[in-house]
Parts: structure tokens; sequence; C-alpha cells
């Protein structure tokens, strides 16, 4: 099978497919609130956060028509992003 959605579901079952869309869906929340409250001083930051939002919507659109978990290169890349978008996350909340 080819796309991420229907490899998952065939291999894990659908409700490991609901869960995984649950987790990136909170994942892709908090970008997008988070991108409207970072002021604009920290452009670092809100590059991190665009980059990790449009990486998200990449990853997820791409994954209708190829299975990207089977590419461990891409899945590192966004795993990498991801965690740096969660360490901009709790810095920012910390010091808000």
């Amino acid at each position: 099978m080819h796309p991420d959605y229907l490899q998952i579901s065939l291999e894990r079952g659908v409700p490991a497919l609901i869960v995984w869309l649950i987790l990136l869906g909170i994942y892709g929340r908090m970008l997008w609130r988070l991108r409207r409250t970072m002021p604009r001083e920290n452009w670092i930051e809100r590059g991190i956060l665009f980059g990790a939002l449009g990486g998200l919507i990449g990853f997820m659109s791409s994954g209708v028509v190829h299975y990207n978990w089977g590419d461990s290169e891409v899945v590192m890349i966004f795993y990498l992003i991801m965690g740096l978008s969660l360490v901009v996350e709790s810095q920012f909340r910390i010091v808000s």
C-alpha cells in the first residue's frame, strides 16, 4: 500500500490511525495558535514555527499518495522539526 492513511490502518488498525490523526491534529493546532501569539521580534522562533507548519502540511498532503513513514530520512527530518517547534513552544510558554 502507498498512502500513509491506508498503510497505517492496514498495519496497525483503524484505532491507531485515529490516534495518529488526533496527535498530528493537536500538534498542528498548537503550531497554528502559537503562530498567532508569537511576537514579530522573535523572527527565528517564528521561522521555526512557520517551517514546522509548512512541513506538517506538506507531510500530511504527500501522505495521501505516498507512504512517508517508510522513508526514514523524511521521518527523521519531520521529527527534528517537530522537536524544534516543541522547544520553541515550551520556551515561549515559560517567558509568557
